[in-house]
């Protein structure tokens, strides 16, 4: 079992921190308590409200809705 709810919700952190680092953003650590998933949607969320958005497609891969990169 993953740290988080499902294999789905820890890929989607994972990708949240390997664009943090791409981009150069400030990595925020997500609280595993407040990250959900609602549909085909994985809200990645801390304290400080929603971090990251990502859908899940039909085959299982994952897209990033939220946030856009310029």
């Amino acid at each position: 079992m993953s740290y988080y709810d499902t294999d789905q919700t820890d890929r989607a952190v994972e990708l949240f921190s390997r664009w943090s680092e791409r981009t150069g953003r400030i990595w925020q650590q997500p609280n595993r308590y407040e990250t959900e998933r609602i549909d085909d949607v994985i809200h990645i969320r801390n304290c400080n409200g929603d971090l990251a958005r990502y859908r899940v497609l039909p085959d299982g891969h994952l897209r990033k809705q939220w946030p856009r990169t310029p």
